[in-house]
This record gives C-alpha cells, sequence and structure tokens, in this order.
C-alpha cells in the first residue's frame, strides 16, 4: 500500500506493450454480510468479475482508494484502477510517465522513492540499446 496525492492530475490507462506496476486502489476482501452498493449487481459464483467504472474487480473483493481527505462517488469510480505509474518502451529506450507528482512537497516517502529510482535506473534498465566502452 502506498499513498499517493490525487488532484486534477490526469488519469493514465495503460495497455500492452505499457506496464503499469503502481495502480490506484487495492482490492481487499469485502465485509462478510456487507450489502451491495446501490446498482451493483453482485454474484456468488466464483471467477466472476463485477465493473467499478471503467475497471473490474473480483467478486468477494472491494477497491480501497480512499487513504485520507474528500473523495466524490463519481472520482472514486473514474480512478479505480487507472495507473499512477506507467512504463512504456519506445524505440531502443522507454518512457516513464507519472500520473500526478511524486514529490509534491516531499510528503510522501513512498513515490520519492518511484522518483529516484526512474532517475536511476530509467535510462539504462529497460532499454534495448548495447553500450560498449
Amino acid at each position: 500500500m502506498l499513498p499517493l496525492f490525487v488532484a486534477d492530475d490526469p488519469i493514465l490507462l495503460a495497455k500492452s506493450p505499457a506496464q503499469a506496476p503502481v495502480r490506484f486502489g487495492i482490492p481487499m476482501p469485502a465485509a462478510a454480510g456487507a450489502p451491495a452498493k446501490p446498482g451493483e449487481k453482485t454474484t456468488s459464483a466464483p471467477g466472476k468479475w463485477r465493473p467499478i467504472g471503467w475497471s473490474a474487480v473480483p467478486d468477494g473483493q472491494e477497491l480501497v482508494l480512499r487513504l485520507s481527505g474528500l473523495l466524490w462517488p463519481e472520482a472514486a469510480e473514474r480512478i479505480a484502477n487507472a495507473a499512477y505509474l506507467v512504463r512504456e518502451p519506445l524505440g531502443s529506450g522507454q518512457v516513464i510517465l507519472f500520473s500526478g507528482d511524486p514529490v509534491w512537497r516531499g510528503a510522501a516517502l513512498g513515490s520519492q522513492r518511484l522518483f529516484a529510482n526512474a532517475v536511476v535506473y530509467g535510462p539504462g534498465c529497460g532499454t534495448d540499446t548495447v553500450v560498449t566502452p
């Protein structure tokens, strides 16, 4: 679990060959006997998925998005399972995208570490270029 700051940042959606190692939301087991939310269709068969916004979670799971602060239900549906950090190959190199500012006010140590790894390892790790001395 990694706390991330969200404001009016863009929502990133990643498809192959892009990789999204960090996404918004954590699937957690649903509370036993918890009522379904209005408009939610529930099934009891294993292996079924139910939609949340433009994403989906397995039955018996809930997507936990808010650690603190204000989060409108419409915004929760929009950012559910969206990518925060995306790595995409481009030519013989790669592009590393952050959905928000990972070093905003120096407050989030976890996302600062993601940024540091992108700066240090990004230029060489995951690229196809062979460097000869």
